[in-house]
């Protein structure tokens, strides 16, 4: 992923962290815990190493080594969307799994649009109403409008996937998600030998589809405890791919910005995997507090609202780093549980009621 060194689409947590399980009661709390952290690890990337644009990457040999591999979050997000949606698709119809989807994004999404907008119009820029307009509508790609914030890509990426596990609930193909997973996974291992035109790759979201179904494999693992052959090996192509990938992307970093350890890129998509298939066979019983799920609502909210708004701060006040990254890290986290109880929630129990 070239995005990653952009500052208009460098990588944000690709999805939101926006996700609670289907059923309350068995609520991961650990999870939570985790998206939070891999949101805070992209504000490290962005706020921490690339910095803003005018002054260029923190100079912090303390902290750079660390924050530059932040980006990576953007692949645990992925995962959890497939293993969160997998869970959350079975026993909705295709209009309330769409509604719900929506009523979860977009008061959040709404409301880092207004604040950044702000923000951009306060620093000295414009924002001309087709630009609002595209941003507000997800449609920044098909009106070749930039995004407000470089964050929302992941967005169009999340919507995507939203639309594939619609059309499987309409088509009543969602029971057999797990089998329909392993034939996305073979296409595109199809496909990243052959050279397939645009429409093609964004079709299946080659970049990215590995990550999907390992989340919906890992769903399904977690649903009966079982590790039949077929998931070992999905998850082991899975690995395999990502393995691959986050080499090539270390070495595309290096080539654009400093040094990335591809070893480093590939342990940390290990971890991932680890991860997960703990959590999915055991839990994590020391690290299930329902404190955490304060931690993970605010989540999605930081991760719309850090980056953009993050540098416009940087720009204007240019002080000691290691005051203004720590200051502004605490202000984001704390307007983000506002967001989140203020605005999110509100409306979530408002749909839930209706």
């Amino acid at each position: 992923m070239v995005q990653a060194v952009n500052r208009v689409d460098s990588p944000s947590p690709a999805h939101p962290p926006a996700h609670t399980p289907a059923h309350p009661a068995g609520r991961l709390y650990e999870l939570d815990l985790l998206r939070f952290v891999a949101a805070a690890a992209v504000v490290f990337f962005h706020l921490g190493f690339l910095g803003s644009e005018s002054t260029g990457p923190q100079p912090s040999d303390l902290l750079a080594p660390v924050a530059k591999y932040g980006y990576l979050g953007v692949d645990f997000f992925f995962i959890l969307s497939g293993y969160v949606i997998a869970r959350s698709a079975l026993h909705r119809s295709a209009p309330r799994f769409t509604q719900a989807r929506l009523v979860r994004l977009l008061p959040g999404y709404l409301t880092a649009v207004a604040a950044t907008s702000v923000a951009v119009i306060l620093s000295g820029d414009q924002i001309s109403l087709a630009r609002l307009a595209a941003n507000i509508t997800f449609t920044q790609r098909l009106f070749s409008q930039p995004f407000i914030d470089g964050a929302y890509w992941s967005l169009l990426i999340e919507l995507h996937f939203y639309a594939i596990v619609a059309v499987l609930i309409a088509t009543r193909l969602v029971s057999r998600l797990e089998a329909f997973a392993y034939a996305w996974l073979g296409i595109t291992l199809v496909l990243r030998f052959l050279d397939p035109p645009a429409w093609a790759q964004t079709l299946v979201i080659l970049p990215f589809a590995h990550l999907f179904v390992a989340g919906i494999l890992f769903s399904a693992l977690a649903a009966d405890r079982r590790t039949s052959p077929a998931r070992v090996v999905g998850l082991a192509l899975c690995l395999a791919v990502g393995l691959i990938q986050a080499t090539a992307q270390a070495e595309e970093l290096t080539n654009a910005t400093r040094e990335f350890s591809p070893a480093v890129a590939s342990v940390a998509t290990a971890s991932f995997f680890a991860l997960f298939t703990l959590i999915s066979l055991r839990g994590i019983p020391s690290l299930r507090r329902p404190a955490f799920a304060t931690l993970g609502a605010a989540s999605y909210p930081l991760y719309l609202l850090h980056q953009e708004i993050g540098y416009r701060v940087y720009d204007a006040w240019q002080g000691p780093f290691w005051v203004m990254f720590p200051v502004l890290f605490v202000l984001l986290t704390a307007a983000s549980h506002l967001v989140s109880t203020t605005i999110e929630a509100p409306v979530a129990e408002r749909f839930r009621r209706r």
